[in-house]
């Protein structure tokens, strides 16, 4: 499999806020998304960052909230659709999106992908189903940018997945998501309701492990520098964060070389991203 980290738009947050004893400057947050270029199943994407109906979707109360808490900055050729554009990537060639979370953030980009199905954990999909207005902003969730057709191009990971025992380090179970091995889910609660990552290897060896919003920054999982309390009221649950965020830190400090990716530090996209998208992000 060949991996690409891109990003889509990204906004900003107090470094204070992100893990504590940071200062009080502005960070960019990109909002990264993978290209899972699959030997057999083609092209799959884990996340999608923002899409351009961001920002029609926050123009009135209440989610107009969410974008003045977050300022957010996408360009028309920042999107996931035209990025992939620009790798010869076309929109009907992708064939799944596998979605950490229902965090606006991540799912932005949804609707420019008509033939893909959506794999997600039913716990993650029930936390915003149905939910409208001010409920949906507390959860980062703007119904609006799902397609139409969602629930019908929607694939339970439980369902579709088959379970495995122990698959590493303190994770111990989680989902074989293809049947073939060749990218593995795992719960990564807390941030969200049923939140997941994903972990696989690439054609060159390289071992990732995507792990969305279990941290922010690395630092957090490398350090165990918590986010400043001030976060815990947009955390699902304190509680399973940190428990998610400690087996991270076990994980990074078993295995050296592999490539832990939180979705939102600009300091781990600088090294491992699409150096085009890369260095306009952290330029």
């Amino acid at each position: 499999m060949k991996v690409t980290l891109l990003s889509a738009g990204y906004c900003l947050s107090k470094e204070n806020h992100v893990f504590r004893g940071g200062k009080r400057r502005m960070m960019r947050f990109p909002a990264t998304f993978v290209l899972i270029e699959h030997e057999r199943l083609g092209n799959i994407l884990f996340d999608t960052g923002y899409g351009q109906n961001f920002f029609e979707e926050t123009r009135h109360f209440p989610a107009s909230l969410y974008r003045n808490i977050t300022p957010v900055t996408l360009n028309d050729e920042d999107t996931a659709l035209a990025q992939l554009a620009r790798l010869g990537i076309s929109p009907d060639s992708i064939r799944f999106i596998i979605i950490s979370h229902f965090h606006a953030d991540h799912l932005g980009g949804l609707r420019d992908f008509p033939k893909a199905r959506f794999i997600a954990s039913r716990a993650a999909y029930a936390s915003v189903k149905g939910i409208r207005g001010i409920r949906a902003v507390k959860k980062a969730f703007l119904p609006g940018m799902l397609p139409a057709d969602f629930a019908s191009r929607l694939d339970f990971l439980e369902e579709v997945s088959a379970g495995v025992q122990a698959p590493f380090g303190s994770f111990a179970s989680g989902f074989d998501l293809l049947g073939d091995g060749s990218i593995m889910a795992v719960a990564l609660p807390g941030h969200a309701a049923g939140q997941i990552g994903i972990r696989l290897m690439d054609q060159d060896g390289v071992d990732w492990f995507f792990i969305a919003d279990a941290a922010w920054h690395e630092r957090t999982y490398k350090e165990m520098r918590l986010p400043a309390p001030v976060t815990r009221f947009i955390m699902h649950s304190w509680r399973d964060f940190t428990e998610s965020l400690a087996k991270v830190n076990e994980v990074y400090r078993e295995e050296p070389l592999l490539r832990i990716i939180p979705c939102h530090c600009e300091d781990t996209f600088a090294r491992f991203g699409h150096r085009e998208i890369a260095e306009d992000v952290v330029g």
